[in-house]
């Protein structure tokens, strides 16, 4: 049951991961632009 659990969200994570990481790639290169643009 715990193994499972664990195995499910392992997976959520992974699965999200790639998401995550895109918004703070976003995030951060608004926040560049912003900077540029004043």
């Amino acid at each position: 049951m715990l193994l499972r659990l664990t195995l499910a969200a392992t997976l959520l994570l992974m699965l999200s991961f790639p998401a995550i990481r895109a918004a703070v790639d976003l995030g951060i290169s608004s926040r560049f632009g912003f900077f540029l643009l004043f």
